[in-house]
């Protein structure tokens, strides 16, 4: 547990950071965590959060005069799920802790008709502000007004764009490389570009092999630039809590949850908070979450080189399977589904409008041609370096007898005649096999041999490696009572990539990466209705 210190207001701030080895150890230390939340929340310090998404306001009566002590809640229209607090002194309330979406906002005070705003709309990371006016009457009587579709933050000054979640349901998906990724709709964001990589693939939806190879070199962008910023500037967040990687912060192709767990986003450029680290720009996620009833979808996309054209050049060079006129072999599968909603556990819990689920599985499959390599011809497996040459010239390159072998005499192989002395050419640029040592002996049997005449691109693999992607990954939302909720969220991120041109022990390996493997969320968050401030206590891996 780590002390921030104390922001303003005397409110404290606490981080907790579980290091986990396993599930097992995840569940424990979540476990212990809580059990210091429930501890430390029985205290009357409140405690600063994050940013959250909230429902902010003034509540006044015909004449213009603060009404305080009012009742104000707010129902989430998806999950049934209310949040209430009351009006402070000056009749202002703030609500916290919002999942985003559509909200009724029911204001009530005795001798005074209730007030109902309804379709009040509620963004990432942002504040929606509902005022209510109250006319003196009956409670039982109801003024309803429907909120204006267009959610206006009137709390801070600062530009974003919000991408919503119809917005990425509707528009279409690049796939193909890898699984989808979370940041690939940012670009829709004004003043967000992406430049090109050093291997001239463009970022993001280049596949994953291309991203290690590229995606790392030093000012070469492989996320969007927001503002025409530096690469590895932008700070990125999960449902308020950000997301820290000291070597490429802000790198999304390391923090990748499932696509479809990921409900909307909001990218911030230009003024904004100071509580944001980096400065440059921010990417906000908000995880979804599940409903009252339960939802689901699933997906399936299929690409296959036998519907391809054989493209323009495959009349001179052949295919992976060296056949001219035909395209190279590429065999793409992605499947996945989601689902969410109450959690349900038959004659032991019904958690109808307390707690929630979504899950989420994406699997990516990939097998696919290689092109032309080069390998050493014959003539230089077997030693004969003689023709060997500096490339357009005729001057030979020579192959000299270790030195080492002038110290260390026990270094020359049993029975080597290299027919020169230690530090001089091999007569003829010849190395004599009986100079091969056992190690040597016993790779150049997986050398495979030439396909083609020519010294470069002379080998055409056969050998079709498979790439897998799968990324999986669930949210988990209670809510205690009408102030206080626990979120969490958690994913893994698994790659696995068979290299190498040929399939044998020398060339072929496979590689697994874990990349964005991890849990974020914030846990007990609570309207305070003494100051109109948010207080949360806050979980992050």
């Amino acid at each position: 547990m780590r002390d921030l210190g104390l922001p303003a207001r005397g409110h404290r701030r606490v981080l907790f950071v579980p290091k986990t080895n396993g599930v097992r150890a995840l569940l424990i230390r979540m476990l212990a965590a809580l059990g210091i939340f429930v501890a430390l929340f029985s205290s009357t310090e409140s405690l600063h959060s994050q940013t959250l998404s909230g429902i902010p306001g003034t509540v006044t009566d015909q004449s213009g005069l603060a009404v305080s002590d009012a009742k104000v809640s707010v129902d989430n229209e998806d999950t049934g799920v209310r949040r209430s607090t009351q009006t402070a002194s000056a009749g202002n309330y703030y609500i916290t802790d919002l999942i985003p979406g559509t909200y009724t906002v029911t204001v009530e005070k005795q001798g005074f008709k209730s007030s109902v705003q309804k379709n009040v709309s509620v963004q990432a990371a942002t504040k929606s502000t509902a005022n209510a006016v109250l006319t003196v009457g009956d409670t039982r009587e109801t003024v309803e007004v429907t909120a204006s579709q267009i959610s206006i933050e009137t709390e801070q000054a600062q530009f974003g764009t919000t991408i919503q979640p119809r917005l990425i349901e509707d528009l279409p998906q690049f796939i193909g490389g890898t699984v989808r990724q979370i940041d690939t709709l940012t670009c829709l964001a004004p003043g967000v570009s992406v430049v090109k990589m050093t291997d001239g693939a463009s970022s993001p939806g280049v596949s994953s092999a291309t991203r290690l190879r590229g995606g790392l070199t030093p000012g070469v962008s492989t996320d969007g630039r927001i503002d025409g910023g530096l690469d590895f500037q932008n700070e990125v967040v999960f449902n308020g809590v950000p997301i820290a990687f000291a070597e490429f912060q802000g790198r999304q192709y390391f923090i990748n949850p499932p696509f479809d767990m990921v409900k909307e986003f909001t990218v911030l450029q230009g003024a904004f908070s100071a509580q944001y680290g980096l400065g440059q720009g921010v990417t906000q996620y908000q995880f979804q979450s599940g409903t009252s009833k339960i939802h689901g979808n699933a997906f399936g996309v299929y690409r296959d080189a036998f519907f391809d054209a054989p493209g323009a050049v495959n009349g001179v060079n052949p295919n992976g399977r060296g056949i001219f006129g035909e395209p190279n072999t590429d065999h793409e599968t992605d499947l996945g589904f989601s689902a969410g909603g109450p959690v349900r556990i038959p004659k032991v819990y019904g958690g109808h409008g307390k707690t929630f689920w979504f899950a989420s599985i994406e699997n990516f499959r990939q097998a696919s041609a290689q092109p032309p390599t080069t390998v050493p011809s014959q003539r230089l497996v077997t030693g004969d370096f003689s023709g060997l040459v500096v490339p357009g010239t005729t001057t030979q390159i020579p192959i000299f007898v270790p030195i080492s072998w002038q110290a260390d005499p026990s270094l020359i192989p049993s029975g080597c005649n290299s027919g020169a002395a230690p530090g001089q050419q091999f007569p003829g640029n010849i190395i004599p096999q009986n100079c091969f040592s056992r190690v040597s002996k016993s790779l150049l049997a997986f050398v495979p041999k030439p396909t083609s005449a020519g010294e470069i691109n002379n080998f055409q693999p056969t050998f079709v490696p498979l790439l897998t992607h799968t990324v999986w990954g669930f949210t988990l939302d209670h809510n205690i009572n009408s102030n206080q909720a626990i979120h969490g969220a958690y994913w893994r991120n698994q790659e696995q990539l068979a290299g190498g041109f040929v399939d044998n022990p020398l060339n072929n390996t496979t590689t697994n990466n874990w990349f964005g493997s991890g849990a974020a969320g914030y846990l007990l968050s609570c309207n305070n209705p003494s100051t109109n401030d948010d207080c949360g206590y806050e979980l992050d891996q």
